[in-house]
């Protein structure tokens, strides 16, 4: 056995000794909440067997109205749910084509995910359903080929076992895959390296594949065991070429025959586990609603097995009949039927054939299985999730009681935005570079990354929960602005102890609409400078047209005066004669 399989192999038995305490529940809430995927024993009962356990619809709804809801929250793809920035000393003031490229990356990625090819919204609704059954999900970007769309796809609990980092995020991943000997042919058969080039790749798979191969067997399953995790340090560079010496190693190996199949590796960390609740101290493993929910879901479908009973027995009674007809025992199934002795069972009736009432309250285990759905529904977040309003309630109530119901989801979100988000960026982030889509940086980034003032990309979201959180903020303010209202009205100076000019910019933190509808610094400053100076130049010239006309008619008066004193003088002179 190769040296490296044996050792990943060791790791992966410790891995899947401290699973087994969290399989036993994950087990019973896929069979109650996604059937297909209750295999974490090996169960080969088929769907129809798993769903007689089923006797209401109502939590597996609770969950995909929990999943419709965080995926319309978080990952809405009719809006934009996340930002790029950069981060550092200075970076409020930094030039506009900066910031604007910063944030370009974000629409990027967007795009990208938007793509029909992609499967991006699919397989985040997968995810999303995974969240609310297990209380984890997992997502896999894998490395496309050329410039074909970027592949993205769910990792199902029931086929990795993970482990945590020292600071509590997962870097390391096994993976059980189930693929056919067709796949496994393609990816390590015999083939060239390239469609220009003459160097062959060796088929690494074992002889019992290949002996399938030569049956022509294509289609029958062989399981592969992927192993992710990050190198040791001076085991891989950045600028390496060969994907041995990549940061996260990649080892992939068949499970009956324990054959290397290859080791390579990924740039970035290629998936992404996200957890809904995790206590401190405990396994690296998560619990969501569906372990809170999983005791009234027993329940629920317990008290639904009861009504339907209740309502058989009433429709389809069970029958009292002569016994002088048959003799035999009591049976109180629906429709069944029991002979009698007259008078010993239906008192005033001597003969023929009665319904045996049940005496099976019906409304009330009806009332008692609401209260069970309303409860599950709840534990999964319906009444947060749907859509709030009414008739007689203004657009900025409906916003003001949305913000904060969209408050109680932010330990949730906070998880995302610290497990899920900032990888999930770093590894779209670094294959959009390296297919050259993403625009070059401006000239002036290297300088302030040397100099220090910028650092790396910060990611942020700004979904409906983010702005939930930040509308608060904006809230404050504006219960301000009206508390000193009345005394802007008395001195309208008071406005001077604000920055309105910070309290604008802020406004796109606030709510999250694109940075380049911000004007530059520098330019509004210029801008207004020019316009002062516009100003400034009017107005001397509107002085020296107003000085203009004083003098004319200053003149003109003079003219006047020196005209009537000539033609008095003259009037004088003519008297005298």
């Amino acid at each position: 056995m190769n040296l490296l399989v044996k050792e990943l192999q060791q790791r992966l038995r410790v891995l899947k000794q401290n699973r087994k305490s969290a399989e036993e529940d994950w087990q019973e809430l896929a069979e109650y909440l996604q059937p297909p995927k209750a295999r974490f024993f090996g169960d080969d009962s088929s769907e129809a067997e798993e769903r007689e356990l089923i006797w209401s619809s109502v939590p597996e709804d609770a969950l995909q109205q929990f999943a419709a809801g965080i995926h319309s929250l978080l990952t809405n793809p009719a809006q934009t749910w996340l930002h790029t920035a950069l981060t550092g000393r200075g970076a409020e003031e930094l030039p506009s084509e900066v910031t604007e490229w910063a944030s370009e990356i974000a629409k990027l990625i967007m795009d990208a995910c938007k793509h029909e090819e992609s499967g991006f919204d699919s397989t985040m609704n997968e995810c999303y359903l995974d969240y609310g059954t297990f209380g984890q999900m997992g997502l896999f970007v894998e490395d496309p080929e050329d410039d074909s769309p970027i592949p993205f796809s769910s990792i199902s609990p029931h086929e990795s076992f993970i482990s945590e980092n020292k600071h509590g995020i997962v870097d390391t991943m096994f993976r059980r895959l189930e693929l056919t000997v067709r796949q496994v042919q393609e990816r390590w058969g015999r083939r060239k390296r390239g469609l220009t080039s003459d160097i062959v790749q060796k088929r690494t798979y074992s002889e019992q594949v290949q002996r399938k191969v030569d049956h022509k067997e294509l289609e029958d399953k062989v399981y592969v065991w992927q192993a992710i995790y990050p190198r040791k340090h001076g085991e891989w560079s950045e600028e390496a070429t060969i994907p041995s010496k990549f940061m996260y190693a990649s080892v992939f190996w068949e499970e009956e025959t324990n054959q290397l199949l290859s080791e390579g590796g990924y740039r970035e960390q290629p998936f992404m586990f996200a957890r809904f609740l995790k206590f401190s101290g405990a396994e690296p493993w998560g619990r969501g609603p569906g372990h809170t929910a999983l005791p009234h879901i027993r329940l629920l479908h317990a008290q639904e097995d009861s009504k339907d009973g209740a309502i058989q027995s009433q429709c389809e009674p069970a029958y009292a009949v002569d016994s002088s007809m048959y003799k035999g025992g009591i049976n109180t199934d629906s429709g069944a039927t029991n002979f009698y002795e007259a008078n010993s069972v239906t008192g005033e009736r001597n003969y023929g054939i009665y319904p045996i009432s049940s005496g099976a309250d019906v409304s009330a285990v009806h009332l008692t299985t609401q209260e069970r759905a309303a409860e599950i529904r709840s534990i999964f977040f319906n009444d947060q999730l749907q859509m709030v309003g009414g008739p007689n309630m203004t657009a900025y109530e409906v916003a003001l009681r949305d913000s904060k119901k969209m408050m109680l989801l932010l330990p949730m979100w906070g998880r995302l935005a610290t497990e899920f988000l900032p990888i999930f960026v770093s590894r779209m982030n670094g294959i959009l570079e390296r297919r050259g889509d993403i625009p070059e940086a401006p000239d002036s980034l290297d300088a302030l990354i040397e100099q220090g003032q910028v650092s790396r990309l910060k990611v942020a979201y700004v979904s409906p929960i983010t702005m939930a959180q930040k509308a608060s903020e904006a809230q404050t303010f504006q219960r301000a602005l009206e508390y000193i209202a009345p005394l802007i009205n008395i001195n309208p100076a008071v406005m001077d102890n604000f920055d309105l000019d910070e309290v604008v910019r802020d406004s796109q933190d606030l709510f999250g609409f694109p940075m380049k509808y911000l004007v530059d610094v520098k330019k509004r400053d210029a801008g207004r400078k020019q316009r002062q100076d516009m100003a400034s130049q009017a107005q001397d010239l509107q002085a020296g047209k107003e000085m203009a006309d004083t003098a004319k008619t200053v003149g003109e008066a003079a003219t006047n005066s020196d005209a009537i004193a000539g033609a008095v003088q003259q009037m004088q002179g003519g008297m005298g004669a």
